[in-house]
């Protein structure tokens, strides 16, 4: 793939190594690939989509979008993989899985990426349709992965079919797979995923192996998939896509620490899912969402807390900037960073801090800074969080550690680095 599709997918991958240590899903002994079934109806469905993948493969048609494929950027390469299932030669295979009786609640084609630049993971980026009880569903989706286990020679696969027990929507998020050499059942690759810990693994899907090389053997990998579209909604990432967690350093001389949210009221009952959201050195209109050239942390998800068991989020964000940081909390317990509803927000600026000194602003929704709006983007009017009806009391915890560093642009760097590479 093309640079500007590395720096776009390094966000992802930099995400997929955070989650990987403390979230990694374990493999349960009792829940091997082995143990996993295909009837008669899966085999099949899912011979009959190798045979039209490589037929399509190899027409005019399909030798054209492979040669583009590889030099598309992340938004091109999801908008292509979008519309690929509904291909007319496409068209019989989805007829067939809708008539059959299938336990599943999608069907889904991925692309396996090459990236050069990016060692020690794979990459993959792909549709699901809805099926079953999710018929008219679907979404877009990115994998990042890493071998873990190796036991002689894997199945090399670059394109990938297969059934999931779970909703397109629902796709996100850790799990595990197992790639057995099931030539004998189907004289294909398949690989058993499964999500959980312990125990409590189950079966997620079966993938079908296509277009690699030959394997005899077994590995098994640990992925993290992240729902990129949805329902013809964006997400995640608050702007389509993760944004980098690496911040320019041009104009920026002073560093400062978010070190810890800490919940005195929250907005909701039950859990606030909170992320933040900051811009450096906003200009005038910085209250106004989306914000200018705005970082999120964390850059996928949220963190739950409340004024009760989980007060507190080390969240531990640097922050460079010149004379001003202005800092958004949302909630975002719908899913959908579009319809996540504002909390507070509060200016840090330079004239307030003093060195290795540590700083608290409290942020009341019943304060909020004055004539710096949330902005409703649907329509443009103002969109307030309730202030009214309860009273949301948040603490945001800074220390300033350092000021006036020298910065030396790198030659040919900053502008790379400002797009995430």
């Amino acid at each position: 793939m093309n640079l500007k599709f590395e720096r776009q997918v390094a966000p992802y991958v930099n995400t997929f190594r955070l989650f990987e240590e403390s979230n990694k899903p374990k493999r349960n002994s009792n829940a091997q690939g082995g143990t996993a079934t295909i009837s008669e109806t899966e085999k099949a469905i899912l011979t009959e989509a190798a045979r039209i993948w490589k037929e399509y493969q190899q027409s005019s048609k399909g030798i054209a979008f492979l040669e583009s494929f590889q030099n598309m950027d992340l938004q091109q390469a999801q908008e292509a993989v979008a519309g690929i299932l509904d291909e007319p030669e496409f068209q019989e295979l989805r007829e067939t899985i809708d008539k059959a009786d299938l336990p599943h609640q999608s069907f889904s084609i991925a692309f396996n990426v090459d990236v050069e630049f990016i060692s020690g993971v794979f990459i993959s980026i792909g549709e699901a349709l809805g099926i079953g009880a999710s018929k008219g569903q679907r979404s877009t989706f990115l994998t990042v992965g890493a071998v873990v286990v190796a036991v002689g020679e894997a199945f090399k696969a670059s394109v990938e079919f297969a059934f999931w027990n779970d909703a397109p929507k629902s796709l996100g998020g850790g799990s595990w797979s197992t790639e057995i050499d099931f030539v004998a059942v189907i004289g294909l690759g398949l690989k058993a995923i499964y999500g959980g810990k312990g125990d409590g693994a189950k079966l997620l899907g079966l993938a079908l192996l296509l277009s690699g090389g030959e394997g005899g053997g077994i590995f098994e990998a640990w992925s993290f998939t992240f729902i990129l579209w949805k329902h013809g909604v964006i997400t995640p990432g608050r702007g389509g896509y993760l944004e980098s967690m690496h911040q320019s350093r041009l104009g920026k001389p002073n560093l400062l620490i978010i070190e810890s949210v800490t919940c005195e009221n929250k907005m909701e009952a039950g859990h606030d899912e909170v992320y933040l959201a900051f811009s450096a050195d906003p200009p005038t209109n910085a209250g106004m969402y989306p914000l200018v050239d705005p970082y999120y942390h964390p850059p996928y998800d949220y963190f739950s807390m409340d004024d009760d068991d989980w007060t507190v989020w080390n969240c531990g964000r640097s922050v460079w900037f010149d004379k001003s940081v202005f800092v958004q909390l949302w909630n975002d317990d719908s899913g959908n960073h579009q319809l996540a509803d504002p909390m507070i927000n509060c200016m840090i600026n330079i004239g307030d801090l003093e060195l290795n000194v540590p700083k608290t602003y409290t942020m009341d929704n019943q304060k909020m800074i004055p004539n710096v709006n949330f902005m409703d983007t649907n329509n443009g009017t103002p969109l307030y969080f309730s202030s009214k009806t309860n009273d949301v009391v948040y603490k945001l915890n800074v220390l300033l550690i350092a000021t006036d560093v020298p910065y030396q642009i790198p030659s040919d760097q900053e502008t790379l680095i400002h797009q995430g590479g």
